[in-house]
């Protein structure tokens, strides 16, 4: 769970040129958020004085098309340019960040955007400095996590997407042959800093989507400039939704376009493509992205994005290039139809096993062989993934505490960025007399065979659900675990108007949820939360035993548990509303469970009596009444139905 990176050395420097000269020499262009922390040798402490001293000069000028703005900028830009890697950019960018130059830039493009910019001869000095402007912006934005949230923050991404829908920029007129070098330059920055806002601080998102960006970036998916089309589709991976993606995507022509990008980058020797300007770390962070939707997941495979991958696990620049490759190979193996693609791929399935056993942390609980072994396990290789855990464990002197399992507990599922708002659910369940596991304590390296564990001996799972939950691997692979074992889960919500949609949507169906995400909701939720959890998980209530065989749960109670706290009473005419809810759950239909509130054992008896004697109405009920629309559903349920006594 999480992100993170590492710094690479050896690109090439003038990556992001071509013959317009997108904008000046950057390197070391990282494909996800990174944190280091350097201490200020003297050498970054004297540039980041040079850093605040033009910035604070900035600061004090009314207007800004003038010879000192461009002075002031170049200084911004040559402190970036003379660090050879991201190790020594980073504090800087993260410095402008600290210092409002994010403001700055608001400051500046509100005061030139007023003047013809695109009269170059009648406004060449504004024109200058708009573009050393957004050159220094592209460069920091590269490499600064805290500079792309400011940009956001200050506004700046916004003014930047309102640029998309300038007449003077329309796709059409950078098409032109007469002066659309002048245009295709501007586009192609403005798309550049957009990517990275969106990429390094996914939040972002929000922004994007309130300034209408998909249908203004689909514009220049038209365009006949490869490299404007690819910065359009990249930026276009990121905020795109399950609704809008089919249009977008549609075809295959845009994802094969992608898949090529990729080839084009593993081909070079430093996996940065020269024809379109992006690495291979980069554009698999994409990819990652639209292989959110299930359907690109197959258009990917069946455009050949395999090979390439394959070539990267194999000649990895570093540990996020395998990490980035590993994990975009365990989200296409979610879709069914990939699983036995993959598999048959034996130079694949060789280079996974390959890395599975090279342990290489990058940060922030990421690492290559956690992703290697991520996507062996949804492929399914779980016994190999267990038993090298088991022995790593063993080498740590950690074997025999591993076999001491927790059974009986609340497992809280989540995502690595909502850690502090579930730490606080977690204390508060545990105040209340609730065993509880969540990994930060108990989780021993994250391993996948201890979550496995976790999954298997809890009485429920707390899914705590949000965009970033939906997106991660890690977080999929345990809410589908939690499926595939018929567990009992409540779902919590812990994003601010986000509503499951894709694969999650279908998995929570529509199974009532509690909303964490506002501010002062746990106090709220949590009275909420305890009612419906009941007697399971509590100290010293009646503890199930498990097991798992041939991928289902297997469980015995010690002793006998009552009515309605999860296991159903003697006879079907004495279940309660509860007995129905957890059978639904039991038989793989537990998105029912609101349609089903009202009824009670004797209304499942009267159901199992019109199924009998009236099919036809019976069927049209379950339609009508009840919201069954798929056939696999009413199957499942009529063979439910038929097994009850």
């Amino acid at each position: 769970m999480g992100t993170g990176a590492s710094t690479q050395s050896g690109e090439n420097p003038n990556k992001y040129q071509d013959a317009d000269e997108n904008h000046e020499n950057d390197d070391n262009k990282p494909s996800i958020p990174k944190i280091v922390v350097i201490p200020d040798d003297p050498q970054t402490a004297e540039k980041k004085e040079r850093l605040s001293e033009q910035v604070k000069l900035l600061k004090s000028f009314d207007t800004f098309s003038n010879i000192e703005t461009v002075t002031a900028l170049d200084c911004i830009n040559n402190v970036y340019r003379a660090e050879r890697d991201d190790t020594g950019r980073i504090p800087l960018g993260d410095h402008l960040a600290d210092i409002g130059f994010a403001s700055v830039f608001v400051n500046i493009w509100k005061d030139l955007i007023k003047l013809d910019l695109f009269d170059v001869v009648s406004n060449k000095t504004a024109a200058n400095v708009y573009f050393k402007l957004k050159s220094a912006t592209h460069n920091y934005s590269d490499v600064s996590v805290r500079f792309c949230e400011e940009l956001g923050k200050s506004g700046a991404v916004a003014l930047l997407l309102s640029e998309l829908s300038l007449p003077e920029l329309n796709y059409h007129k950078i098409d032109q042959e007469e002066g659309s070098a002048w245009r295709r330059r501007w586009i192609k920055s403005t798309l550049g800093i957009l990517h990275n806002a969106i990429r390094m601080w996914p939040d972002n998102r929000v922004i994007f989507r309130n300034a209408n960006a998909v249908p203004l970036l689909m514009e220049y998916v038209k365009c006949t400039y490869l490299i404007v089309r690819a910065k359009a589709l990249l930026n276009l991976a990121y905020i795109v939704d399950e609704d809008e993606n089919d249009k977008i995507m549609t075809g295959g022509t845009n994802i094969s376009f992608i898949v090529k990008m990729l080839e084009s980058a593993v081909a070079e020797p430093d996996h940065m493509s020269k024809l379109y300007y992006f690495d291979a770390e980069e554009l698999v962070d994409g990819i990652i992205k639209l292989a959110q939707n299930d359907q690109n997941k197959v258009t990917l495979v069946d455009c050949d994005v395999l090979p390439p991958l394959v070539q990267m696990l194999k000649e990895a620049k570093s540990c996020v290039e395998v990490k980035e490759a590993a994990q975009c190979i365990w989200t296409l193996a979610f879709h069914e139809k990939n699983k036995t693609r993959i598999r048959e791929d034996k130079n694949l399935m060789a280079e996974l096993k390959r890395h599975m056993h090279i342990v290489n942390d990058i940060g922030n609980g990421e690492s290559a062989h956690k992703a290697a072994r991520g996507a062996l396990w949804i492929l399914g290789e779980e016994d190999i993934v267990k038993q090298l855990e088991d022995s790593e464990q063993s080498a740590n002197g950690q074997g025999d505490q591993s076999k001491q399992k927790s059974v009986g507990h609340v497992m809280i599922s989540y995502q690595w960025d909502a850690q502090n708002l579930v730490v606080k659910i977690k204390d508060r369940l545990k105040a209340a007399g609730y065993k509880v596991w969540m990994d930060i304590e108990n989780m021993e390296g994250s391993t996948l065979e201890a979550m496995a564990s976790a999954i298997e001996n809890a009485t429920v799972v707390l899914i705590c659900f949000s965009q970033k939950y939906k997106d991660s691997p890690s977080c999929r692979t345990e809410a589908e675990y939690t499926y595939r074992l018929r567990k009992d889960f409540i779902p919590l919500k812990v994003q601010h108007a986000y509503e499951a949609d894709g694969w999650l949507g279908i998995l929570l169906g529509t199974k009532l949820y509690f909303d964490f995400s506002g501010s002062n909701k746990v106090q709220q939720e949590m009275p909420k939360l305890t009612r419906e959890l009941g007697k399971r998980g509590l100290l010293g209530s009646v503890v199930p035993r498990v097991q798992v065989v041939d991928g289902a749960l297997k469980s015995s109670n010690v002793g006998k548990a009552p009515a309605g706290d999860g296991q159903p009473a003697e006879g079907l005419a004495s279940w309660s509303n509860s007995d129905v809810a957890n059978w639904l759950s039991n038989v793989g239909l537990g998105h029912f469970k609101n349609k089903f509130a009202e009824y009670n054992g004797e209304m499942i008896l009267g159901l199992k009596l019109v199924a009998s004697e009236s099919p036809d109405f019976f069927y049209s009920s379950l339609k009508s009444d009840l919201g069954f629309k798929k056939l696999i559903d009413i199957i499942k349920f009529r063979t439910a139905l038929d097994k009850l006594a």
